[in-house]
């Protein structure tokens, strides 16, 4: 996983990844509660390189405060987690 960019964002930030064989990959958002905000279906993904787009909405639609959060990306049996700050 890359840092996000930018970081901190405002209104929408791009999170990278590196899948080095297929796999199933989770991704999440959680707030510094450990509540989760955001996440993307666990799906089965190809070798390469991988991005997805966060707007600072939860999964109902919903803005999101400001503050830090925890991207969080499960491959296979890997975990890997990133601090992104989100300031409006």
């Amino acid at each position: 996983m890359y840092q996000n960019y930018p970081n901190p964002f405002n209104s929408k930030t791009v999170i990278s990844y590196q899948i080095a064989e297929p796999s199933f990959v989770a991704v999440e958002i959680f707030n510094i509660q450990g509540q989760s905000i955001k996440k993307w279906e666990n799906t089965f993904q190809s070798i390469g390189l991988h991005r997805i787009a966060w707007d600072a909405k939860d999964n109902f639609g919903n803005s999101v405060p400001s503050g830090e959060y925890l991207c969080r990306i499960i491959n296979g049996n890997k975990a890997q987690a990133i601090n992104l700050l989100y300031l409006k």
